[in-house]
């Protein structure tokens, strides 16, 4: 297997539409992300989430075209890689973007979005937040149908309205 870049990339996007996410990270992170565009950027962003490298899947996100279909999976991403890192405000202006999410995603992005601003209210209010219980999300298979938007349940208060394309933050 040639040292090449463009190889490694090309292997990375096999792999991923193998399903095999973390191998496809692995020659993702060899080529580097200079090689990452359109959707071997989302490829890249659920195969780093996969493995567990937040921050580097943020960075592939953040490459994505504003009008990739993609691009609200890629917000359900990113706001779950912040509730990671506990950074609580992040995280809500990210699940609050992932709209129209296909299967289980939408009532996961539901509850997870019930728990972050019950953890910003703890914040506010100077309280102590329990710790987060770890429920693995399985990123689902690269293509999907699409499905219909699932309004929110009454149990969770609406937030402010979702401001337009939010920046990614890498810090």
């Amino acid at each position: 297997f040639p040292n090449n870049k463009a190889s490694y990339y090309l292997m990375g996007r096999v792999w991923f539409r193998g399903e095999n996410q973390k191998r496809a990270y692995k020659y993702f992170s060899k080529a580097g992300l200079e090689w990452v565009s359109g959707d071997g950027a989302f490829e890249f962003g659920v195969a780093a989430y996969t493995a567990g490298q937040c921050g580097k899947a943020i960075k592939a996100f953040k490459r994505l075209p504003v009008k990739h279909p993609n691009r609200t999976l890629a917000y359900f991403y990113v706001g779950v890689c912040y509730i990671k890192a506990r950074r609580w405000a992040q995280a809500e202006k990210f699940l609050q973007g992932a709209v129209n999410l296909p299967g289980t995603f939408s009532q996961t992005r539901n509850e997870l979005l019930s728990e972050v601003r019950k953890r910003l209210n703890q914040q506010l209010h100077g309280q102590a937040p329990r710790p987060v219980p770890y429920r693995p999300i399985t990123p689902m298979p690269y293509y999907f149908p699409a499905v219909q938007p699932v309004p929110l349940p009454q149990t969770v208060p609406p937030g402010p309205p979702p401001k337009p394309e939010p920046e990614f933050d890498t810090g």
